[in-house]
């Protein structure tokens, strides 16, 4: 009963975010079914009591580092493509980058996009110095992005 009722709970919130987000809700609305099912199987499983809490927990912890597992290799493959774009397009043996706000592994799941894109370039080296910039109140993006270019030890 009480998966129903945070099931039902979870449409309401998926049916607000799409007016807003509309694709990228597609992939949430996904993720969200998912850990959902993963829950249910759990609870629905005879073998278990209902309050045999972290039997759940292991089911739910298998399926989110699956989903993580994905996101981070569908991060790279974008690095990777995005790195060969530049490239082909760029006659510079090292290049100067540009980056707006946060893209990097603190932003997603672990990789990151755009700044994965730069972690690519970087491990290729051509990368010559990255700008960070953000236009939002206390920089938050563009120190998010400093932070994570220097675990990186890039410029």
């Amino acid at each position: 009963m009480a998966i129903r009722t945070k099931k039902n709970n979870l449409k309401t919130l998926i049916e607000g975010f799409r007016t807003v987000f509309n694709d990228a809700t597609s992939d949430l609305a996904s993720s969200i079914d998912r850990v959902h099912a993963a829950i249910r199987h759990a609870a629905n499983n005879a073998d278990i009591l209902k309050s045999d809490y972290q039997h759940i927990a292991k089911i739910l912890d298998a399926v989110l580092a699956d989903m993580r597992a994905e996101d981070e290799a569908a991060n790279r493959e974008l690095s990777r493509l995005g790195a060969d774009w530049l490239l082909s397009r760029i006659d510079r043996p090292r290049l100067r980058v540009l980056t707006h706000c946060n893209t990097g592994s603190l932003a997603t799941s672990a990789w990151g996009t755009a700044l994965g894109v730069i972690r690519e370039l970087h491990a290729r080296d051509r990368i010559e110095l990255v700008y960070a910039d953000e236009t939002r109140p206390l920089l938050q993006g563009a120190r998010l992005t400093a932070f994570e270019l220097e675990q990186e030890l890039v410029d």
